[in-house]
């Protein structure tokens, strides 16, 4: 994002606008982007604002969500080839 160049690459604006940026991803189905968008947020909300604070539940939330439709697909999909 143009915020890294504004505000440095850890501020909390960043990581913002990466968490927003992953779960959009993870909507259109890009999966490989989100989780890198979601892992990269997660980074800076740990590192700035301390593992216990909200916004870091928030991204940690949308990056378990990203997995767990990941485990999901993968399952149907291996339940359909074995039918």
């Amino acid at each position: 994002p143009i915020q890294r160049k504004i505000f440095g690459m850890n501020h909390p604006d960043v990581a913002r606008t990466l968490n927003a940026l992953g779960v959009a991803l993870t909507k259109v189905d890009e999966k490989y982007a989100a989780m890198t968008a979601l892992e990269e947020a997660l980074w800076i909300r740990q590192k700035v604002l301390g593992a216990g604070h909200k916004d870091v539940a928030e991204t940690t939330n949308n990056l378990w969500m990203l997995l767990e439709e990941t485990r999901m697909g993968i399952e149907q999909s291996t339940n359909e080839t074995s039918c």
